[in-house]
């Protein structure tokens, strides 16, 4: 089963029914032949989304020419170049390096059936971190062809190569990085969410001692500046009182003048020692009788 190589595969293209349609001639001899020393390098015809409306931009009755495809994405090629192989012939499809090597996975290539007829179709994802562009023209699989000893007697059967079916069944982001994504940034924003009601409820709370602190330092300011004022009047009233004994005692000598003004004098001295030790407003107990 001798691989076909290069003069044999322009041989075969150049022949009265070639074993491809729509490969680029011009192309040959140059660094971007198609032909290549043993194999034959096809390229992006039409781009499909999978889950995409029929008749939508990447449907399938509006195919894409080019697409930029997201890290994780998938997408449905079709070759712009019809095969036709000969019942005596088979294939192996699989990306060129430089495809896989920029993070390109084709999930269905491989063998190719003697007899085929059509334009290829693969299943590519964006398995790279950046964006992967799919452009019409740009190869995107390489076939090394075989001859094989005589013809096949089962011929590979004739079938469109994308279906709505095959657009259904897959997935338009392969990884479900988009709606991991998506779950990864509410959680993210959640967790801001709650940390700045934490940190809301911290100021109330800082915000609420500091206005209580305040209060408190203005009460107790208040209530010594009243005490202070309180102080000074009892003490002008005692010395009032003790100037008014000495004047009933110098003038009046009466037991019963002393025993009143003595009466007031403990009264105001009683107070005075209740506002040092409770900071209240004093009451005025009623002092012993004095013995006569």
């Amino acid at each position: 089963m001798p691989v076909l190589r290069d003069a044999e595969i322009l041989a075969e293209l150049n022949g009265a029914r070639p074993i491809a349609e729509g490969i680029r001639s011009e192309l040959v001899g140059t660094t971007m032949s198609p032909v290549k020393g043993a194999s034959l390098d096809l390229t992006v015809g039409s781009i499909f989304s999978p889950g995409t409306a029929r008749d939508a931009p990447g449907g399938l009755d509006v195919p894409l020419e080019e697409l930029a495809l997201m890290q994780g994405h998938t997408a449905v090629i079709e070759t712009r170049e019809t095969l036709r192989l000969s019942k005596g012939m088979a294939a192996i499809a699989f990306p060129p390096a430089t495809v896989s090597m920029a993070g390109l996975l084709t999930t269905n290539p491989g063998h190719v059936d003697p007899g085929y007829e059509g334009p290829l179709h693969l299943t590519v994802i964006n398995m790279g971190r950046l964006p992967f562009s799919l452009k019409r023209g740009e190869r995107i699989i390489r076939l090394i062809i075989f001859e094989l000893s005589g013809d096949v007697s089962a011929p590979a059967p004739k079938k469109p190569a994308v279906t709505p079916t095959l657009l259904d069944r897959l997935s338009l982001d392969f990884l479900n990085i988009d709606e991991r994504a998506s779950a990864a940034a509410k959680k993210e924003v959640a967790a801001a969410n709650i940390a700045k009601d934490i940190q809301a409820a911290k100021m109330t709370f800082y915000v609420g001692m500091a206005a209580a602190a305040v209060a408190l330092v203005g009460a107790a300011v208040t209530l010594y500046s009243a005490g202070n004022a309180r102080d000074a009047e009892f003490r002008k009233e005692i010395v009032d009182l003790r100037n008014q004994i000495s004047r009933v005692e110098v003038k009046a000598g009466t037991d019963d003048a002393i025993q009143k003004i003595g009466e007031r004098l403990f009264n105001v001295e009683s107070s005075i020692k209740s506002l040092a030790n409770s900071g209240a407003s004093p009451t005025r107990p009623t002092p012993p009788t004095p013995n006569r």
